[in-house]
């Protein structure tokens, strides 16, 4: 995916946040390679980023309420301060990851691969 079309997805998706569904459209980012993308502070409530490589990326601060991230890749992530209420991480790779902080309520860890992983709150 090139940028313009990344940039392009992201703005129908907080178009489609703000308007309850009625305009934009739910952003669909699946399995894309973002590894070591700094994604601070963005809002990806409910989008689905299935099978995404998010490896070594940044997403401190970030909205991610009720996203799709079954069988991600977030090995080394900086998930900091970050919101994955009710959050799809089924079977996500999260080794070394970094969730100080994270909020990490009824989210779905099922199968998820936690090892090394920073759950400090």
């Amino acid at each position: 995916m090139k940028q313009k079309d990344f940039d392009f997805t992201i703005r129908q998706h907080a178009l489609w946040l703000s308007t309850g569904g009625k305009k934009g459209y739910r952003g669909h980012l699946r399995y894309l390679d973002f590894a070591g993308i700094d994604l601070t502070g963005i809002n990806l409530t409910r989008a689905i980023l299935t099978g995404i490589n998010l490896s070594g990326s940044t997403f401190k601060g970030a909205e991610l309420a009720g996203a799709l991230l079954q069988g991600a890749n977030l090995t080394h992530a900086d998930l900091s301060l970050s919101t994955l209420t009710s959050a799809d991480l089924n079977s996500a790779d999260l080794t070394g990851a970094n969730l100080t902080g994270a909020k990490l309520t009824n989210a779905d860890l099922r199968l998820a691969d936690v090892i090394e992983t920073n759950l400090t709150n």
